[in-house]
């Protein structure tokens, strides 16, 4: 990466080249997020909010028939026999991202939701959920070949609200909607240095923005225990501002240009099999639109091609069980899951070294759940899930009753 001089006389010719780029960034529409280094450890993955979900690895689409349809597939709603009320905590663990950057914990609303049937045909849900959340840190001990350090980090918290609707067609056959309003709350900052001085650079970003999300559902049974199901959500953005100026030599940089970040479009088939009353076998595979990412990505700092920057669009097959075991007082359900999670990361391809470094990628890797539901003859139930794996693990834990 092209780095500023250690001195204001020789950075000032540097320093006017960067700021006529950054002029015509300014001026050109907004796009995706940005190659500044807070972004470098960034990852759009949600966890799962609901305990079921958790505990299923996210293989959830087919065999959605509780108020966590409301997110997993909105289809699933129709199968509700009566009214549900549930509200769950979700608690994410401290992790690391890469290069070695911290992820912060994080404890909160994982997903609460009341469905009510409007007849024998239709069921309306609605849900607030906080299917992501984001706090990094830049680790100052990553090796930089320019010598500099980097301080600072990004915090980014998704919440949603959304309103599902479901439609029993046929005694075979369920379809579902939802509509959301998603607000995305954004602060990230962070400064470039030499071991001793003023920073060289200093760039932010922070504020919140709000979009609508849609997502539809489908579910069919071709014979009896056999579900076929698929899932589609669109891609959303969100736009922010970003700010950079440079102690060093005294100069704003970029007073205010615009950038978006992207949620990316998913789309899931899934198939869930029921072998006996008592087992319960889930298969699903979802294409995750990473790839509008890195085409919109806006170059923030330092000359280089967005061409440079890859992030593809990604399969992510899961597979869950689910066992019943029966009792007089109560049933026991438990379950688990696994999901070969797809790269979420940004890597950079050019022949910059301090990049390379900066933006790494991330590799495919296995993420295990795992969970357990007691259900009582009175209809209430306790949900727990665990993720095991990936980033950071996290538990998820919740009371539902249906009347």
């Amino acid at each position: 990466m092209s780095t500023l001089p250690s001195g204001p006389a020789r950075g000032r010719p540097r320093a006017a080249v960067l700021l006529a780029g950054l002029a015509l960034l300014a001026a050109a529409p907004a796009r995706a997020q940005t190659n500044d280094h807070f972004f470098r450890s960034w990852s759009w993955i949600e966890e799962p909010a609901a305990p079921r979900a958790t505990g299923l690895a996210g293989a959830t689409a087919a065999v959605a028939d509780d108020a966590g349809a409301a997110l997993a597939n909105p289809a699933g709603l129709a199968r509700l026999p009566k009214a549900e009320v549930t509200a769950s905590v979700l608690s994410r663990r401290a992790g690391n991202a890469l290069p070695l950057d911290a992820l912060a914990a994080r404890t909160g609303i994982g997903f609460a939701a009341a469905a009510v049937p409007l007849g024998p045909r239709f069921v309306v849900a609605g849900s607030l959920s906080e299917p992501f959340a984001r706090r990094t840190r830049l680790d100052e001990t990553v090796a930089l070949p320019s010598g500099m350090v980097e301080t600072g980090g990004m915090e980014a918290v998704l919440s949603e609200l959304r309103l599902a609707l479901a439609i029993r067609v046929t005694p075979r056959l369920e379809v579902g909607a939802s509509v959301a309003r998603s607000r995305l709350t954004v602060e990230g900052q962070y400064s470039r240095q030499r071991a001793t001085g003023p920073d060289e650079l200093r760039v932010d970003t922070s504020g919140q923005a709000i979009d609508t999300g849609r997502a539809f559902g489908l579910s069919f049974e071709p014979v009896h225990r056999v579900r076929l199901a698929v899932t589609t959500s669109g891609a959303q953005r969100w736009r922010f501002t970003r700010r950079a100026v440079s102690p060093l030599l005294g100069d704003v940089l970029d007073a205010g240009s615009g950038f978006e970040i992207r949620r990316p479009a998913r789309t899931a088939a899934a198939l869930a099999l029921e072998p006996s009353l008592k087992l319960r076998l889930t298969a699903e595979v979802d294409r995750v639109g990473y790839g509008a990412i890195a085409s919109g990505l806006v170059i923030g700092q330092g000359a280089h091609a967005r061409a440079d920057y890859a992030l593809a669009d990604a399969w992510e097959p899961c597979f869950g069980v689910e066992v019943s075991l029966p009792r007089r007082a109560a049933s026991f359900v438990l379950r688990g899951g696994l999901r070969w999670q797809a790269p979420a990361g940004v890597r950079y391809l050019g022949d910059d070294p301090e990049e390379r470094v900066v933006f790494p990628g991330t590799a495919r890797r296995a993420v295990g759940g795992a969970g357990a539901s007691i259900v009582t003859r009175s209809s209430w139930r306790l949900d727990v899930g665990a993720q095991l794996g990936g980033e950071r693990s996290g538990l998820a834990a919740g009371l539902a009753v249906r009347f």
